[in-house]
């Protein structure tokens, strides 16, 4: 046995209460695949199933619970939060960019006034695109704490099924008179006790993903819905073999289940991310460039010697053209 008990994840390692429902699992698990050398009713148990199974380890029924661990959730929650509030900030940033904009240029005319007003539409189209990047990266961290989060539900409940299915197995085979008695003493199942107590913690929380998951209620609901096929499959079985068996087919379903919902609604969300990152606007030109060309931006960096006569020029030519409205150049 080389899982650590203490390394899955706490929503696993909580659950069943006064006696953690990994230890009643892990007892059944060793009678299934680890031979008793003792001389125990365990032991005799084992040879009249035909057990141990040769083709499985201790390991493979704890695999799916080992993959949904380590995940942290309730810092992707808050991760989530933070992107959220940013992105509403951008909004109220925006708003008031606008505004200030308004003001400034309000009494400004010709081709300053639509350069400078271009150049800052340009300013709110990259980040409003920023923002959008922004929600698309909460969007996808959402997706992806509501997968987990909902296939580790999936397997808690179909290892419940499964240990429920291995008791209905036995209490059959003693109702019937074929006696198989599990012996829930020894070496293996007192490791496996002080193993999987050790890193209990009921203090433990996941408050700030429950926060977050809020948000995306519906698109949770339909990951779960999808996923949880695989925890509704029937472990009846003549044997423990057949119902092992089946535990360990829904548990690559789930893992399948997992891999394809994050491919679907993860994966090309994020490559979109990396190949289409939003691009400021070019830097703006000095004084003696935008005279060469008004239909550039301008922003003097300097006052040039000659600069009253400049003005004076541009001036004359603006009063001969229409004013344009900085409002409307800003949309």
């Amino acid at each position: 046995m080389s899982i650590d008990f203490d390394e899955l994840d706490v929503s696993f390692r909580e659950a069943g209460g006064l006696v953690p429902f990994l230890v009643t699992m892990a007892g059944w698990v060793g009678f299934l695949t680890v031979k008793d050398e003792t001389p125990s009713l365990g032991g005799t148990g084992q040879m009249m199933e035909g057990l141990p199974m040769t083709d499985v380890k201790f390991d493979d029924f704890f695999r799916t619970a080992q993959v949904l661990s380590g995940q942290p959730l309730d810092e992707l929650g808050e991760v989530y939060e933070t992107l959220v509030k940013n992105a509403r900030g951008l909004d109220d940033g925006m708003e008031n960019f606008q505004s200030a904009c308004n003001n400034i240029f309000r009494n400004w005319r010709g081709d300053a006034q639509a350069a400078c007003a271009a150049y800052g539409g340009k300013i709110m189209d990259f980040v409003n695109d920023e923002r959008e990047a922004a929600s698309t990266l909460a969007s996808c961290l959402l997706s992806y704490a509501g997968i987990i989060k909902a296939a580790r539900a999936d397997w808690l409940k179909l290892a419940q099924n499964f240990v429920a299915a291995l008791n209905q197995k036995q209490e059959n085979d003693e109702a019937s008179g074929w006696k198989v008695l599990l012996t829930v003493v020894g070496s293996l199942v007192g490791a496996a006790f002080s193993v999987v107590t050790a890193g209990v913690s009921l203090a433990a929380s996941e408050a700030a993903i429950a926060t977050a998951i809020s948000f995306g209620s519906a698109v949770t609901a339909a990951v779960a819905d999808g996923v949880t096929e695989a925890a509704k499959e029937s472990l009846d079985g003549e044997k423990y073999q057949d119902i092992a068996y089946k535990y360990l087919r829904a548990c690559r379903e789930i893992e399948s289940r997992l891999v394809n919902g994050i491919n679907d609604e993860v994966v090309p969300k994020l490559q979109q991310l990396g190949e289409s990152r939003p691009t400021p606007p070019s830097t703006p030109v000095d004084v003696g460039r935008f005279d060469d060309d008004p239909g550039k931006v301008l922003v003097p960096e300097h006052t040039p010697d000659n600069i009253d006569k400049w003005l004076a020029k541009k001036k004359k030519e603006a009063d001969s053209r229409p004013p344009s409205n900085i409002s409307s150049a800003l949309g």
